[in-house]
């Protein structure tokens, strides 16, 4: 076997391993593109479980929001905690 003959065998085994690492690169990128979907589908499920919980809130929100009244408690008569306040119950726990 001449030189020349073991430069290009050599060379094709070079090729034949950066083929080989790239396609376990891409393989790893599947995998991961795949694992992304998964993770994205169970979080619009996730979003979609909440849905009605966020409409109920929405809407107590906005008749609230209209009829103050059904309030148990009198609108802004809660009093707003003051920095002493808030010392004292810190204090407290």
């Amino acid at each position: 076997m001449d030189a020349r003959t073991s430069q290009q065998l050599q060379l094709i085994d070079e090729q034949d391993s950066y083929i080989q690492s790239r396609a376990d690169t891409m393989q790893n990128i599947e995998s991961t593109i795949v694992e992304l979907g998964s993770i994205f589908q169970q979080l619009a499920h996730m979003v979609k479980e909440q849905e009605e919980t966020i409409q109920r809130c929405q809407s107590r929100f906005s008749t609230l929001c209209l009829h103050p009244s059904l309030l148990s408690v009198p609108p802004f008569t809660v009093p707003h905690p003051t920095a002493g306040s808030m010392r004292a119950w810190r204090m407290r726990s």
